[in-house]
């Protein structure tokens, strides 16, 4: 039984967790610099690391006030009701600094190559970036790109909610209310395995045309601030589940129960697998207290497992 074999040879603890946190943005910092030939582009991956740590920090924060700005003037449908934490921000935002220093260590070595004017796998035209240059073909490698990235974040999730890595993905469930600064609140591990294809960037033979590319990876940004508003916003909700898109209903089923609806991007794979993809919000989650109380840290951890 692999569920039983992963439970029995491996589960990683809390303490091995905050280890990792902190481990994890230093090694892939030392190792980026250490990866330079010369001390010239050692100096330039510093710089360039630093340049995306500040703009993510600052795109992080600006966003998220003015799309829960946006969201709460729209519609003051909390979904769950009562007051959240005072603190949660503040954590969200500490969270959310981890995993953009270990975001822009992954990212500085492709923004270095594009500081430096080399190839990278962004194509001049279209036409260039697609298969044997045929237009045609590269909606079609969009299509595949987004059902091929649906299903890794899909199990991605699903996985980290197994007992024994659950403790790397526990630091984005303690937010059981989520707001918007809540997004990007995970921990570093979580932040490479859902980040690393920006190396893929660096990579000439993948071929890609930022002007089609950039639109997509906008709305899954953009997307991820809609689903922890912990706002209903009856327009969005109707017509997102509609096209199996993702919702801000839909996901706070998952941080109130943490057992259902992994989907990150479409509830497809919710819907594939049967981890409850319509389940009617009011019903699943009229007992869950705002202030995360539901459930105990233990059974936190003990909730969050998953049948395989």
């Amino acid at each position: 039984n692999y569920n039983l074999f992963l439970r029995m040879s491996f589960v990683l603890t809390r303490s091995q967790s905050k280890v990792l946190e902190y481990a994890t943005p230093v090694l892939l910092f030392g190792v980026g610099v250490a990866l330079q030939p010369s001390v010239e582009e050692r100096y330039l991956y510093m710089r360039c690391f630093l340049d995306l740590f500040v703009w993510l920090s600052a795109s992080n924060l600006v966003l998220s006030v003015l799309f829960g700005s946006l969201f709460y003037v729209v519609s003051k449908d909390k979904i769950q009701h009562g007051k959240r934490p005072t603190t949660d921000t503040t954590r969200a935002i500490i969270e959310a600094t981890k995993a953009i220093v270990t975001t822009a260590g992954i990212g500085a070595y492709p923004w270095m190559l594009t500081v430096q004017g080399k190839e990278t796998a962004f194509a001049s035209t279209i036409e260039e970036a697609s298969p044997f240059g045929i237009t045609a073909l590269y909606y079609v490698k969009i299509v595949i790109g987004i059902f091929a990235s649906d299903a890794w974040t899909y199990w991605k999730h699903r996985i980290l909610h197994h007992p024994s890595l659950f403790a790397i993905h526990r630091v984005h469930h303690t937010f059981k209310d989520p707001n918007t600064f809540v997004g990007f609140a995970i921990h570093p591990i979580e932040a490479v395995l859902t980040f690393f294809p920006i190396l893929f960037v660096c990579q000439t033979t993948v071929k890609l045309w930022w002007p089609l590319h950039a639109p997509f990876i906008l709305f899954f940004i953009l997307l991820n601030f809609y689903l922890h508003c912990g706002l209903d916003v009856p327009v969005l909700e109707k017509f997102f589940s509609s096209v199996f898109i993702n919702t801000s209903k839909f996901h706070n089923i998952h941080h109130a129960k943490t057992v259902t609806h992994f989907g990150e991007m479409m509830t497809l794979w919710d819907y594939i697998m049967g981890t409850d993809p319509y389940a009617d919000y009011r019903t699943n989650t009229s007992s869950v207290s705002p202030n995360g109380n539901k459930n105990s840290d233990d059974e936190d951890t003990k909730s969050s497992e998953c049948t395989y």
